[in-house]
């Protein structure tokens, strides 16, 4: 990949905005985040209503939802993410490799750009949905990097 051409005619910034984790028990993981790390408790929520969110996994629809807390950890910002019962990808990663990393997100222009450019490498786009202010997609890039992406775009 000539990453260099890919950031110039995409989209792609580059900005890096958090990586995520994905857990079973948020809460507890929160608590350790916070006795190890000496660092404030970030506030818990639910991600946005599927009326909403419009989650998109594996093409169907799902009401996929998750707790999410994200830690400001002296410049990095990690995500934890606790997956609801539903079809998602979080759950599929979850089940299938167990608590860990599950993506690296980045802050795009335009996320239709730049998931055209990475489907031309053969990287699927596996789960896509709307937060307040904004849109996401999970790009499967696991087998060619070692984990998922995800692009944010601001609304």
């Amino acid at each position: 990949m000539d990453v260099k051409k890919f950031m110039e005619n995409t989209g792609f910034s580059g900005t890096f905005s958090h990586l995520a984790l994905v857990v079973k028990d948020i809460k507890r993981t929160m608590g350790s985040y916070e006795q190890l790390l000496q660092v404030e408790e970030p506030r818990c929520k639910l991600t946005g209503e599927p009326e909403s969110a419009h989650v998109v996994f594996m093409g169907k629809e799902t009401p996929a939802r998750a707790y999410q807390a994200f830690f400001d950890l002296r410049g990095l910002r990690v995500e934890l993410l606790q997956p609801d019962e539903h079809p998602s990808t979080w759950r599929e990663v979850l089940e299938s490799q167990g608590e860990g990393l599950h993506h690296v997100a980045y802050d795009v222009e335009d996320m239709d750009e730049v998931i055209a450019f990475l489907e031309k490498l053969g990287l699927p786009v596996v789960q896509t949905g709307c937060y307040n202010g904004g849109k996401y997609a999970y790009i499967d890039s696991r087998k060619k990097i070692g984990m998922m992406l995800e692009l944010l775009q601001s609304l």
